[in-house]
């Protein structure tokens, strides 16, 4: 009996250790439209992105407000390339997700210049072990995605884990529990009755808003924000036209 109870108290220790020294990184938000199918086969490969945590990303933050706020000193006065990595880089965080995938025998394809993003490929085998998870192969039935797609295999599981010594240093893994976009066409045709509508005087905010499918803004901005970044393809506006259209309806 005593040698039994021996036993259980190191299999629980020992279970104990494995899941202290794991930490769930990630877990999938599905969508109806992305099926889960069968399960991947052991022996395909799977290219991964691994993310590594950048350092000081808050005071790049606030360089860029105080370089892109007219009247501050540092107005305009842009950071270069080098500059901006040599705050956020690294490498002690870069060399310890390497060495990690080296000692599995993953096969490292790719790095960014700074090793902030790092391609590996292995067998779903591999990732299943190191990973602590399984990949299925996902379908998405969303409009048009086929045509996306090309009818190619989406490799994904449902969550996935890393060691506590690794998970400090990367910020997410890539086509693991990522669910790709739904696809949505990305204009709108107009009818004839939407023709006469936008030719006569009754083209609200409301409408507009109902005809792209904008869901309209209740939020708050903060005082701090004095910019915004507007894009179109390729069509131009009147900033005159603007600001009648928004004296007359009450826009900001």
């Amino acid at each position: 009996p005593n040698q039994m109870k021996q036993l259980y108290l190191f299999c629980f220790l020992g279970l104990c250790v494995v899941s202290s020294a794991l930490k769930v990184a990630e877990r999938m938000i599905p969508r109806a439209s992305f099926v889960k199918g069968t399960k991947s086969d052991a022996a395909s490969t799977h290219e991964l992105v691994f993310a590594v945590v950048q350092k000081n990303t808050e005071l790049l933050e606030e360089q860029l407000l105080q370089r892109s706020t007219p009247g501050t000193d540092n107005y305009q006065q842009w950071m270069s390339y080098e500059q901006v990595h040599e705050l956020s880089s690294n490498p002690e965080g870069s060399l310890a997700v390497l060495d990690w995938l080296r000692t599995h025998d993953v096969q490292v394809t790719w790095q960014s210049t700074h090793q902030e993003y790092i391609k590996a490929t292995a067998t779903i085998a591999t990732w299943e072990n190191i990973l602590s998870t399984s990949f299925y192969e996902w379908k998405d039935h969303s409009s048009k995605a086929e045509l996306s797609h090309n009818d190619k295999t989406i490799h994904r599981a449902e969550s996935y884990s890393l060691p506590t010594s690794v998970a400090e240093h990367v910020s997410g893994v890539f086509n693991t529990v990522q669910v790709p976009p739904e696809w949505k066409p990305a204009y709108s045709v107009l009818q004839q009755n939407s023709k006469q509508l936008l030719s006569s005087t009754r083209v609200t905010p409301a409408f507009l808003n109902s005809y792209y499918k904008i869901t309209p803004f209740t939020g708050k901005v903060s005082p701090k924000v004095q910019q915004a970044v507007f894009e179109t393809n390729g069509e131009s506006y009147s900033p005159g036209d603007l600001s009648r259209f928004q004296d007359k309806l009450g826009g900001a």
